[in-house]
């Protein structure tokens, strides 16, 4: 190190002392901070990193949840800037921690850097029982944000729920914290999830599809929408006794349980345990503990809303990406006069582009205009201009030049500017059908110039056809004129032959007759 950098390096060590600050970096991945010498200094390291969880137990106890809490959303907000007291090598002092700058490391995890100062003892911390309040107030506060954003991230419903629970468990330092939902008729009611302490035995194995009969008191309650505070179990009414043997097998000391409504039904209810001390709840207790409720209840149905959603967006994805048939989203850009002048093909799957023959990045999210000439793009937009405005739909078939592809397109608009084609390829039905076509106009042919009279009758014995032949032998001018005859009463065909033609007829055998020319006709 050269002389200035000496220099440089011990006035900065000065500095610290006179303004009794340093410097930490906090290291998410890790989970631990580097301190300066003037920090290491003042909490009393030997080395210059500690954990946060050992910088958490140095927090006086009064404000070490909340603050260890906030500390760990530095990830998601910009500014923090927060007074508290510590146990350091001074006894308890009072520090100021801010936030001065956050960045990912090149592997992708945060990083944070910021100042601790000593300051001196506010004003308003000798009134310790209003400065408690308050810190658990922010505390309350902080832990309500936090759950907020919780339920908006891409985390479980489950890891979310049971985030919020610990949460109250941390503030009343209960024993259980739990959600417990009823069936459809109200019959049974089973705990779904649940936050214990430490040393405390889970119940919630054992709370599973009890029968609300013999609970009509606790059931009643919470489909009035009222709470349930319990200060000691001796609270509850004569009426209430099968829900205090309940309450007294889980060594239940005081509760809280509050119903939990979403816009049809009360669904179930939360409720916090003490189970190692007795405690008696505060209005203030209530209306947070019931703001959580209303928070839990709103978020619940919003994910749960949009976890529905995703689920059919999904569904429609795979739907459009494995049908057998092509599938293209249009935006309609109009001009000022609102006339389509061009459009977006928005999405289309795999499909289309098979029956186009064009690989589908060659159009989706292109414009028209980008694709096809001027003429051709004229000819479509009339089309579908004509859709768009009267919100009609239309049928219409295309061949791809490309792939020898015959589609039929039904065009139709789902929304305002916007359309929707479906293509079916109908390729082999159109050869198909020309075949038929083409072997009906043959077989037509023949039956008109093959020179041998030919008649058609029904199962009935009706006259439907005769060819052009059988006309010239019986001498009929005009075919609508012998159509209609019946067969069976046909007096020119001898009464044997209309007799076992019936007759074999209704055995569903063929009979071919011979039949000479009628002196008669």
């Amino acid at each position: 190190m050269s002389g200035n950098q000496s220099h440089e390096a011990k006035r900065f060590q000065l500095l610290s002392s006179v303004g009794q600050i340093g410097w930490w970096e906090a290291d998410f991945a890790t989970g631990e901070y580097l301190c300066s010498e003037y920090v290491c200094n003042l909490l009393g390291l030997e080395g210059d990193t500690l954990t946060f969880r050992q910088f958490g137990q140095l927090i006086r106890e009064d404000y070490r949840c909340r603050i260890t809490r906030e500390f760990l959303s530095i990830e998601e907000i910009e500014v923090y800037e927060q007074t508290f007291p510590i146990y350091s090598s001074q006894g308890i002092v009072w520090v100021c921690s801010r936030l001065g700058e956050k960045w990912l490391t090149e592997d992708g995890h945060p990083k944070a850097f910021g100042i601790l100062q000593l300051v001196n003892t506010p004003a308003d911390a000798q009134s310790g029982d209003i400065l408690k309040q308050f810190n658990e107030l922010l505390f309350r506060q902080h832990s309500v944000s936090q759950s907020l954003r919780n339920f908006l991230k891409d985390k479980s419903l489950s890891e979310v729920i049971s985030g919020v629970l610990k949460d109250v468990l941390e503030l009343f330092h209960g024993g259980r914290v739990y959600i417990v939902e009823y069936d459809a008729e109200y019959r049974t009611q089973t705990c779904t999830y649940e936050v214990v302490a430490e040393g405390v035995s889970p119940e919630i194995d054992m709370l599973q599809q009890i029968p609300t009969n013999g609970m009509e008191w606790w059931l009643k309650q919470m489909l009035a929408g009222k709470p349930i505070l319990l200060n000691t179990l001796s609270d509850l009414p004569r009426v209430a006794r099968q829900e205090s043997e309940i309450l007294a097998m889980q060594n239940i000391k005081s509760l809280m349980v509050v119903p939990l409504r979403n816009t049809e039904r009360v669904w179930g209810y939360i409720g916090i345990d003490l189970v190692d001390r007795y405690y008696k709840w505060t209005n203030e207790d209530y209306q947070w503990f019931s703001s959580l409720a209303d928070i839990i209840n709103i978020c619940i149905s919003l994910r749960l809303a949009r976890d529905e959603a995703d689920r059919e967006r999904n569904f429609l994805s795979n739907l459009y990406k494995y049908m057998p048939m092509g599938y293209v989203r249009l935006s309609i850009l109009c001009d000022e006069e609102g006339e389509p002048y061009d459009y977006l093909i928005t999405d289309a799957n795999q499909f289309s582009a098979d029956l186009c023959g064009s690989p589908l990045e060659r159009y989706k999210g292109r414009f028209a205009s980008e694709i096809y000439s001027s003429d051709k793009l004229s000819t479509k937009l009339r089309i579908l201009a004509d859709i768009h405005k009267h919100g009609l739909y239309r049928e219409l078939d295309e061949y791809f030049e490309e792939s020898k592809r015959t589609c039929h397109c039904i065009i139709y608009s789902p929304e305002p500017d916007e359309l929707v084609c479906l293509y079916m390829d109908v390729t082999e039905m159109r050869r198909t059908y020309m075949a038929l076509d083409h072997s009906e106009k043959l077989l037509r042919n023949l039956f008109s110039n093959i020179p041998v009279g030919v008649e058609i009758y029904n199962k009935d014995g009706i006259l439907i056809d005769l060819n052009n032949k059988d006309m010239e032998i019986f001498g009929v001018k005009d075919k609508s004129s012998t159509i209609g005859v019946n067969f069976y009463e046909n007096p020119n065909v001898p009464s044997d032959i209309r007799e076992r033609v019936k007759v074999e007829v209704r055995g569903e055998k063929r009979c071919v007759s011979k039949f000479g020319r009628s002196e008669n006709i």
